[in-house]
């Protein structure tokens, strides 16, 4: 997290009794207040999210298809033809 940055937003969340206990435990065992603790969870948490959508990992069987695939394209079909144009005239590319 960025410190140099300003906290100006804020979050709130209900939590059960038991959800509160059990968090607040784990938060003064770790040292930190409540508030630290479920911010660093919570950021830990989506930075995985995000990573694991964003990274494709492949089984190395496929690794090598994809890799072969890549090196020697095939041909361009119409599907394929048609998509190109269509994407270029929605996105303004290449003009």
């Amino acid at each position: 997290m960025n410190t140099a940055e300003s906290k100006s937003e804020r979050i709130a969340t209900r939590v059960t009794p038991t959800q509160k206990e059990l968090i607040s435990k784990a938060a003064a065992l770790s040292g930190r207040s409540l508030t630290e603790f479920i911010i660093d969870s919570a950021q830990r948490e989506a930075e995985k999210t995000i990573e694991k959508g964003m990274v494709i990992r492949l089984a190395l069987e496929n690794q090598i298809q994809l890799f072969k695939t890549l090196s020697n394209p095939p041909d361009a079909n119409e599907n394929l033809k048609q998509a190109a144009q269509f994407y270029d005239e929605s996105f303004i590319i290449n003009k």
